[in-house]
């Protein structure tokens, strides 16, 4: 396929000026008549060679604003996206428009929510909508919002952006010009470009890489993906297209951000320095092997093999732990009635449940239990559960427990303790016949015993009747 035919492709395709379908036809700088050589040209030529931004017309329109749709359809490709949501509760986003199927990813990314029923794809991006955009992308904390307080324009900046644009002001991606930040200007193509070819930093693009030493950050973005022998200065980020991902010998300085991971992720001999976060929409599976992965925090269903030294639960979410050992895994608060669920070859040596209705089950082995709210419960064997002040609700093996009490669960594993009768001595007037109805009596009990003696396992596991019972 030629160029001008390319291009004629890309026109039919495209309203105005719109990220290109896919990264497949990504283009170059040298496509387009007006493409920039200042502050700008890196990262435009950027966004252009990894298929994130195309033009129109042989033209890049550096200058020209940048739309919430055409937001919304660069980061999916950023992402890999390929599942969207249902949009029957938007009303401004018609089934034909060339950005529905964009429009339903983001949604289901958790990067667009819209307000009102309404989404405005075809609005000009506003600064702070597009900070809080790729703050949500990239999970960025939005806890202090001090660091605003530098700007003379932070007043303007909206209540429900203010953590956001904070978030990227921390983080180092967004400066400011002249003392301003301008949340509420558009922002044009050209500095959107500026503010991704920070963040995203290298993308692997063909799903599989080695022997590499990257600056910034890293994004997995395809499925059936490796990295071997790599070290990451920045976050790696695994994007929500990357469904299957092995790491191998990957030192990560940063975080370890898994937005996809629904069919694995295997860590092996594997490094996080700031831990790893979880927030795939639906499930996320690890497996983790000699690794050093720090603090492990989820935000929906994960299953998990391996060693894990702690574990966090952010969000109301069921974890299964399938086999391997976890140090600590503490149930935060807002994650009410969560879900732990420990398989028969999983080992969990601490539970701090700091959120009501935490439950703790399954065959596996479980320490211990520390219950700092009410509701909680633990069904597990031989486990030590202990209750905070002024709690209520809490049950350890089906039985209430009271505030500040530590009680353990029974065991089921224990042999069943067999009644032992003693043989009773005939007197000399009841002769032979005592004596062949004691032999006979004996010879019964050494059959039942020898009898349970073999099936102790199953008589103890299934609580039958005591021997006694029996006779």
């Amino acid at each position: 396929m030629g160029k001008e035919h390319q291009k004629r492709v890309l026109a039919a395709l495209m309203a105005a000026s719109i990220a290109i379908p896919t990264p497949l036809l990504a283009a170059s700088p040298a496509d387009f008549s007006d493409f920039p050589n200042n502050w700008a040209t890196n990262a435009l030529s950027y966004a252009v060679s990894n298929g994130l931004l195309s033009g129109d017309n042989g033209k890049i329109l550096a200058n020209d604003t940048l739309k919430r749709a055409e937001m919304a359809a660069i980061l999916n490709r950023l992402a890999g996206a390929v599942k969207g949501a249902s949009l029957t509760g938007y009303t401004d986003v018609p089934a034909t428009a060339w950005y529905y199927d964009d429009m339903a990813k983001a949604v289901q990314m958790g990067t667009f929510a819209g307000d009102g029923g309404m989404l405005r794809p075809e609005e000009p991006i506003t600064r702070q909508e597009f900070f809080a955009v790729l703050a949500r992308f990239y999970c960025l904390d939005q806890s202090n919002t001090d660091v605003l307080q530098q700007y003379a324009d932070s007043s303007q900046i909206a209540p429900w952006a203010k953590g956001a644009v904070a978030a990227m002001v921390q983080a180092g991606y967004i400066h400011g010009n002249e003392g301003k930040l301008s949340p509420l200007a558009p922002i044009t193509r050209a500095e959107f470009s500026q503010v991704l070819y920070q963040l995203a930093g290298n993308i692997a693009e063909d799903g599989k890489t080695a022997d590499a030493n990257m600056e910034g950050n890293l994004i997995v973005r395809k499925s059936d993906a490796s990295l071997s022998n790599v070290t990451v200065k920045g976050d790696l980020v695994i994007a929500d297209g990357a469904q299957r991902v092995k790491l191998d010998n990957v030192e990560v300085e940063g975080r370890i951000l898994v937005r996809g991971g629904a069919d694995g992720v295997e860590f092996s001999k594997t490094t996080a320095g700031k831990g790893v976060l979880a927030v795939h929409p639906n499930q996320a599976n690890f497996t983790a092997a000699n690794s050093s992965l720090g603090d492990v925090t989820l935000s929906s269903d994960t299953k998990l093999s391996g060693d894990f030294d702690k574990v966090q639960i952010s969000k109301p979410l069921s974890l299964t732990v399938e086999k391997g050992k976890i140090g600590t895994v503490q149930v935060q608060a807002g994650a009410e009635n969560a879900k732990i669920q420990v398989e028969k070859d999983g080992t969990v040596s601490k539970v701090e449940a700091k959120a009501k209705g935490t439950r703790v089950s399954g065959k596996g082995s479980v320490g211990e239990v520390y219950a700092g709210e009410d509701g909680v419960q633990a069904s597990t064997e031989n486990t030590k559960v202990t209750t905070g002040d002024n709690v209520s609700g809490v049950q350890a093996g089906g039985k209430e427990v009271k505030p500040k009490t530590t009680v353990t669960t029974e065991g089921k594993n224990a042999e069943e303790e067999i009644p032992v009768r003693k043989k009773k001595h005939s007197s000399g007037s009841s002769g032979g016949s005592g004596s062949s109805s004691e032999k006979k009596k004996a010879m019964v009990w050494q059959m039942v015993y020898g009898m349970v003696q073999v099936q102790t396992a199953c008589i103890t596991r299934q609580k039958g009747p005591t021997l006694s019972a029996l006779l």
